[in-house]
């Protein structure tokens, strides 16, 4: 299966760096966090730009353009890719499609979208704040602009911390950096060049390639899962399901369902599979390099939890869930 880009909240680079060192600034209230963290949503989400942009991880690196535009009320965007397989995403509002080259005709899984860079905070910023100290840093130097990094540093043992600068002028944010539970950098995305401002042509969002995947109303309305019952007083705090679909997996018979929690920075993925009663897979936790996993049995169901959190978090979410018997 081939995904048109990434989500924005899969952001991953191992990096020598450890926050530890970074936690020096001076720590905000509240209120001061509160409308910082306001502040930046509401530029990155209404101010225009256009600018080029690249994602490392380990020894990956992939570079985008991406053109935004809030006019009228309504927000459109277009995301290329610059290297690797040609593509486009365009969004208008909450509508997204996908295009690739004439002789291609990719499968593409919507359900994995939800915000791109650099609109990477969530909307309930007053949230956020209950599980994050907003910690003001340096100044740094990002495409060619003064740049403002700001340190989420977590309250407690669940989630990781996570950094971001903007652009202190206009609000833009310009970088964002994602931190695994050794307080080492798993993920940075960075703007390389940026325009900020000014009139963008509505033709800049049109499709250059010919060949349309498919469309998707992203919808941020309640979640709902059919096959799990949620303690919602359980969930590790900040935590909420977030999206649920049904996936068809490479090597599963029948689709698997897939539901997503997240605390609008981390993020833990439960996948739920019908297998019978006579399934035994084995049960427990482990590791694969910077992700947890938990596996759990009941009703004739494997139940598999994972994410690049802390191991107490997937823990807490797995005491939250039961699975519903299968009718």
């Amino acid at each position: 299966m081939s995904l048109c880009f990434k989500p924005v909240h899969l952001l991953r680079l191992l990096l020598p760096c450890c926050v530890g060192a970074a936690l020096a600034g001076q720590a905000l209230s509240p209120s001061e966090g509160l409308q910082l963290l306001n502040r930046v949503t509401q530029a990155t989400r209404q101010q225009s730009f256009v600018g080029v942009y690249v994602y490392q991880r380990d020894t990956l690196v992939e570079t985008s353009r991406i053109t935004h535009q809030f006019a009228d009320g309504n927000s459109y965007e277009k995301l290329e890719a610059l290297d690797g397989p040609a593509q486009e995403l365009i969004r208008a509002n909450n509508m997204l499609s996908c295009y690739v080259p004439a002789n291609r005709s990719d499968k593409v899984d919507y359900q994995s979208y939800s915000r791109f860079f650099p609109d990477v905070l969530p909307n309930d910023n007053r949230a956020l704040l209950e599980n994050y100290h907003v910690i003001r840093q340096d100044m740094e130097r990002v495409a060619d602009h003064d740049c403002q990094m700001v340190l989420l540093a977590p309250k407690d043992g669940l989630r990781n911390p996570f950094r971001f600068c903007y652009e202190p002028t206009r609000a833009v944010l310009l970088k964002a950096q994602v931190y695994n539970d050794r307080q080492e950098l798993l993920e940075q995305m960075s703007f390389t060049q940026v325009n900020i401002g000014g009139v963008i042509d509505r033709n800049a969002f049109k499709p250059r390639l010919p060949n349309k995947v498919g469309a998707w109303q992203r919808s941020d309305g309640p979640v709902k899962a059919d096959d799990l019952i949620i303690n919602d007083k359980q969930l590790p705090a900040g935590f909420k399901l977030v999206r649920g679909s049904k996936r068809q997996l490479p090597g599963k018979p029948a689709p698997v369902s897939h539901y997503l929690f997240s605390d609008g920075l981390a993020s833990m993925s439960v996948f739920l599979e019908f297998t019978g009663k006579d399934a035994r897979p084995a049960e427990g936790a482990s590791r694969q390099n910077d992700t947890n996993i938990l596996v759990e049995t009941d009703e004739g169901a494997v139940m598999m939890l994972l994410g690049e959190v802390p191991k107490g978090a997937l823990q807490q979410l797995g005491n939250s869930l039961r699975i519903k018997p299968k009718r």
